[in-house]
């Protein structure tokens, strides 16, 4: 004859609902502190990204005495219209890239008429912050090539005319030549 108090084989509605509640409650705790050490990673590797281009930027004024300048003018018979990040290239381990960004210049010396497999449009993790996830790829410019963007700009002054920046067109700043620190 079975008893009357056999043990329960599950559990209640409630059991369940408050252990449901007190595992939300504690998940709701947790993801803003993941939050937080992702924008602390994210933070400390922006920050690395900069320490790379100042020593980039450093090594390549000791082995050419000036600053890359901001762009080579376009009526340039060489490397018409290339940016300084992409002078940088060899000064952050990036030589591959920077041998083929020379032979495509060699090849087309107009960058709007290159092909879309061209070296512009690979990323380099150097110049993208991880918290800026709209640079993780090349996107179109102009509905006609891939270009990579980049999470860092150079300054190339107060306008493009009056150029008492760093980086402006055919530039050649030296490190002396900057005063104001």
């Amino acid at each position: 004859m079975p008893s009357r108090h056999q043990p329960r084989l599950g559990y209640s509605l409630v059991e369940v609902i408050v252990v449901v509640a007190i595992l939300a409650l504690l998940l709701g705790l947790t993801l803003p502190a993941v939050q937080k050490v992702r924008g602390t990673s994210a933070r400390a590797v922006c920050a690395n990204h900069l320490r790379q281009q100042g020593i980039a930027l450093a090594n390549h004024h000791a082995a050419l005495g000036s600053l890359p300048n901001g762009k080579t003018p376009h009526r340039s018979t060489s490397h018409p219209d290339m940016a300084w990040l992409t002078r940088l290239l060899p000064y952050i381990e990036q030589d591959a890239l920077w041998r083929q960004a020379e032979a495509a210049y060699r090849a087309q010396p107009n960058w709007y008429d290159q092909p879309s497999v061209h070296p512009m449009a690979t990323v380099v993790r150097a110049y993208t912050c991880p918290a800026d996830d709209r640079l993780r790829q090349a996107n179109m410019a102009r509905k006609k090539f891939l270009v990579a963007s980049t999470s860092y700009i150079g300054v190339s002054g107060t306008t493009t005319r009056r150029k008492n920046g760093t980086f402006f067109s055919n530039s050649a700043v030296k490190f002396t030549d900057m005063t104001d620190g």
